[in-house]
C-alpha cells in the first residue's frame, strides 16, 4: 500500500515514515524541504500552495503531521493558515479523489481547555476534517517525549540550571508519549482498513507525572542529585515573557509551550494499546 505523510520532516513524521516502511508500505514523504527518510519518496511542495489532488492519486491513505508551533506572518505562516488551512485543502482533495483512509494529528492540550490562536486552529482543524472526511480519525497526543525531542530540549535546559525555572504549577499531571509509540499507532491506524478503527482517540503514555518528575527525570540523566532546586515562576510574569517571545523568536519561551506545560494533559483512554499494547515510560 502507498501512504502520504505531510509534514513528513518533523520530529513525529520522521518516526511515521519510518513505521510505515518497516511495516512494509510505499511512502511519500511531503514537506517544505522535501526531506524523507532512504526508501521513502521525497516531495517538496507548499500544501497551501498548488492543487493537491494529483499529489494525492494512487494514495491508499494519508497521514496529516502539518503543524507549527510559532506564527510568522511576514513570511505567511499562522496557526490558522497552518492547521485549518492545511487540514481542510488535505481533506477536501482526499475526498475528491477518492482516498478515504485519512489520520490527523492534533493536540490533547487543545481538548482540556488550553487557550489561545494555536489551540483554536487545532480546534478548528479537527472539526473541519470530521465534517469534509466522516470517516477520518483524529488522535490527540499529550505531550511526545523522546531523544531529541523538544520536550526533552526544554526540559534539559531546565535541568542544567542551579535552579531549575518551573512553569506555573510544578505539579500539573501529564501522560507523555514516545514518538515512536506515537508513530506506530498512526501508521497502523492508516493502513487499518477496518469499520472498527474510532473516529478519535486520546492518546497518553502509561506513566502520569508532574512536570517537577520531568523536570527531575533529566536531571538525574544528567547525573544531578534529584529533586534539584525548583523555583515556581508565576504565570503573570510567565505570560509577558512569552508575549514577547512571540514577537521577538530569538527568546527562548513563547506562549504555545507555555500553555501546554500549565494545562493538564492526561487521559484514561487506553483504546489505543490495542495497536501499542507495551507502551514506552518517560522514566
Amino acid at each position: 500500500m502507498r501512504y502520504l505523510v505531510a509534514g513528513a520532516s518533523g520530529y513525529v513524521g520522521q518516526a511515521v515514515q519510518a513505521a510505515l516502511l518497516h511495516a512494509g508500505h510505499r511512502v511519500v514523504a511531503v514537506s517544505r524541504r522535501g526531506d524523507a527518510c532512504p526508501g521513502a519518496e521525497p516531495i517538496a511542495q507548499d500544501l497551501l500552495a498548488t492543487d493537491l489532488k494529483p499529489l494525492l492519486l494512487g494514495v491508499d491513505g494519508v497521514v496529516n503531521l502539518v503543524g507549527v508551533l510559532r506564527e510568522r506572518p511576514f513570511a505567511g505562516t499562522t496557526f490558522e493558515r497552518t492547521h485549518l488551512g492545511v487540514a481542510r485543502r488535505l481533506t477536501e482533495s482526499a475526498a475528491a479523489v477518492g482516498v478515504r483512509r485519512f489520520v490527523h494529528l492534533s493536540s490533547l492540550a487543545a481538548s482540556r481547555g488550553a487557550r489561545g490562536r494555536y489551540f483554536d486552529s487545532k480546534r478548528a482543524a479537527e472539526k473541519a476534517v470530521a465534517q469534509t472526511l466522516p470517516g477520518a480519525t483524529v488522535v490527540r497526543a499529550s505531550l511526545v517525549f523522546g531523544p531529541g525531542s523538544p520536550l526533552q530540549k526544554g526540559l534539559d535546559r531546565l535541568a542544567a540550571l542551579p535552579v531549575a525555572p518551573v512553569p506555573g504549577l510544578p505539579h500539573t499531571l501529564f501522560d507523555p508519549v514516545h514518538r515512536d509509540d506515537l508513530a506506530v499507532l498512526l501508521a497502523s491506524i492508516v493502513a487499518d482498513g477496518s469499520d472498527a478503527v474510532p473516529l478519535s482517540l486520546e492518546v497518553g503514555g502509561p506513566r502520569r507525572v508532574t512536570l517537577a518528575e520531568m523536570v527531575d527525570w533529566a536531571a538525574a540523566a544528567r547525573g544531578r542529585r534529584i529533586p534539584v532546586p525548583k523555583w515556581c515562576v508565576p504565570l503573570p510574569l510567565l505570560s509577558l515573557l512569552a508575549a514577547a517571545g512571540s514577537r521577538w523568536p530569538t527568546l527562548s519561551i513563547s506562549s504555545v509551550p507555555l500553555e501546554m506545560l500549565t494545562t493538564p494533559n492526561t487521559t484514561d483512554d487506553d483504546r489505543w494499546r490495542q495497536w501499542v499494547p507495551h507502551p514506552a515510560s518517560p522514566f
